[in-house]
């Protein structure tokens, strides 16, 4: 069974809770967002607390959510928070591979992983468009860029606050007492190098924004200098 719930309140949280014994401990968590990405093993049930992230092209800007997963043997309970993580798709994903989809719940985790982790490629592309943007502006002499390059390197390390734990958490042999299939495992390690290459792009933008704002202050520091002697 997969019950998937969007930002539910305590009773609905109880309601589930009481179905399939979900720890306490975890399902405070659940009821509000902002936790760092993380994996906690209760007995034969695994939590799993994952940030999703979409790029907003209009607004030019990311917007973050998360998802929490409940995993026991037999069933799958999703909390989402946040319009950037809809689960829905996903579902879809997995109905269209019956054969994976029957190697049990740890097939639904993986798929819940690959999409939030698939779902940061539009990110990184929105940032890297908006970083070299920015350094147009800055080498075509624009002085009050300097704004945009702080909002935008809150922006990246909001990111990687997201995206750097989730390699540590695919880093975990997935070991619970009834066993993940070996197809899962196949996939999850796939995911680990999908996430380790997102986590060291973040940080290249992090350094290339570092190496930006540098240039636009000494830039800045130049022309004050020289509209004093003048």
């Amino acid at each position: 069974m997969w019950i998937t719930l969007f930002e539910p309140d305590e009773e609905e949280l109880a309601s589930v809770s009481s179905e399939f014994d979900l720890p306490g401990m975890a399902l405070q968590g659940a009821i509000k967002a902002h936790h760092r990405p993380r994996l906690e093993r209760y007995g034969e049930m695994l939590f799993v607390v994952l940030k999703t992230a979409r790029y907003l092209d209009e607004e030019e800007r990311v917007e973050f959510g998360e998802i929490h997963v409940f995993l026991g043997q037999d069933f799958v309970v999703t909390v989402a928070h946040g319009e950037a993580s809809s689960p829905e798709c996903v579902r879809k994903t997995l109905e269209s591979e019956p054969e994976f989809l029957s190697k049990g719940t740890g097939a639904v985790l993986w798929a819940v992983m690959n999409r939030v982790i698939g779902d940061y490629d539009p990110v990184i592309d929105g940032l890297e468009n908006d970083v070299d943007e920015i350094e147009e502006e800055v080498f075509g002499g624009n002085a009050d860029v300097s704004r945009r390059i702080y909002e935008l390197s809150r922006e990246v390390l909001q990111f990687r606050r997201a995206a750097q734990p989730l390699a540590k958490v695919l880093d975990h042999p997935f070991g619970v007492p009834y066993g993940v299939d070996g197809e899962v495992l196949r996939r999850m390690r796939s995911l680990h190098e999908h996430a380790v290459r997102v986590a060291e792009q973040i940080d290249g933008f992090r350094e290339l924004l570092s190496n930006i704002l540098n240039v636009n202050l000494t830039l800045v520091s130049v022309e004050q200098n020289a509209a004093m002697q003048n």
